[in-house]
């Protein structure tokens, strides 16, 4: 039982920041952690370019994903941690599931996996 609790314990999202980005779905490997108190725009290492699978957002926060570095514009993709996303100039709410006090999105649904370059993290 204690290991149980232990392994669940350890899955959940980090709470100190704002947006957690991993490169495999389900949340899955260790995160790139992002707040939104940095007030810019994070433009993938090479280690993490094109590997974004799935995202948590905090509530009251959300996350864009670029497509193309340096934030150029060509496909965006906006998740909040409310539980919606906007692609496309279409919101959807049943992208996203609820985990602890934000949301986790799994991008191949999205049409967005593998495919980040840059991205943000600001307070809704």
């Amino acid at each position: 039982m204690k290991r149980l609790l232990l392994l669940a314990l350890i899955a959940q999202p980090a709470f100190s920041a704002d947006c957690l980005f991993y490169k495999e779905l389900n949340r899955g490997g260790t995160p790139l952690e992002q707040n939104s108190n940095q007030n810019s725009a994070y433009q993938l290492a090479t280690a993490w370019n094109d590997q974004i699978s799935s995202v948590w957002v905090k509530d009251g926060f959300y996350a864009v994903l670029f497509d193309n570095p340096k934030f150029q514009v060509s496909k965006v993709l906006y998740l909040y941690g409310s539980g919606l996303s906007f692609s496309k100039n279409v919101w959807d709410r049943t992208s996203g599931t609820a985990v602890n006090g934000g949301t986790g999105f799994n991008l191949d649904g999205l049409g967005y996996n593998k495919v980040t370059s840059s991205v943000l993290c600001l307070k809704d």
